[in-house]
């Protein structure tokens, strides 16, 4: 890795380590208002142009719909809808790029985040065909678990989060620990030790994500014929 490349990704992990010092032991409201700046300071790093950043909760054509969502990935010329505000919104989950549990402690919140997890992997980003064979990798939203704190070993993230399961998330990235392991939407799997290996892991890992659900366009008429249904 060159120099420069790892340089600015120890900054970046640095900068996020920092920002989560300087709120430890305040309020929860102050701790989500930190949580929601680092979280669009990483991923509007990793992001091409196009893509917008936010929160809110996820509906997908059946009336599924999640509860908060930390952050999520926009997808280019797509719909969601404000809530409250410009960054609080109502996102139709074809629309959805990639979501994120962001968490303090994966010691302590290990369950929650994994119950966060299989809420958003419960929702289907299109609805297939009857006889259509399923390609899951399209079919689900490309979801994270980020913490500041956590395990300290790969195999525990491997053991602990990423067994074979459509509810388990596609990654968890520890970022005091420096630890990455993930598998992309298209089956890749990533893995990285090292403040700049694991950043750059979990960069290659989201963006290869976006990549593959890409190619499967989602036509949104099903929502009409969600919101019909209902009148």
């Amino acid at each position: 890795m060159s120099k420069l490349l790892k340089e600015k990704l120890k900054n970046l992990n640095a900068t996020l380590l920092k920002t989560y010092s300087d709120t430890v032991g305040y309020t929860s409201p102050v701790l989500g208002a930190e949580r929601e700046v680092v979280t669009k300071q990483l991923l509007n790093f990793i992001l091409s142009p196009g893509y917008r950043v936010g929160s809110g909760a996820i509906i997908d054509e059946k009336g599924r719909e999640t509860g908060h969502v930390d952050a999520i990935i926009e997808q280019p010329f797509s719909l969601s809808f404000p809530i409250s505000s410009d960054t609080n919104r109502l996102y139709l989950a074809g629309a959805v790029g990639a979501a994120f549990e962001i968490k303090s402690d994966l010691y302590t919140q290990e369950k929650e985040a994994l119950n966060k997890v299989e809420e958003i992997k419960a929702l289907h980003r299109y609805s297939p065909d009857k006889d259509e064979i399923v390609e899951f990798g399209t079919l689900l939203i490309p979801t994270f678990i980020i913490s500041f704190k956590g395990p300290k070993k790969i195999k525990t993230l491997e053991d602990n989060f990423l067994k074979p399961s459509n509810q388990n998330p596609n990654g968890v990235f520890i970022i005091e620990s420096g630890l990455f392991c993930g598998r992309a939407s298209d089956g890749t799997w990533y893995k990285g030790k090292g403040e700049a290996e694991s950043m750059l892991a979990f960069i290659a890992c989201v963006n290869r994500s976006l990549e593959y659900i890409e190619s499967e366009s989602t036509d949104l008429r099903g929502y009409i014929d969600l919101l019909s249904s209902k009148t």
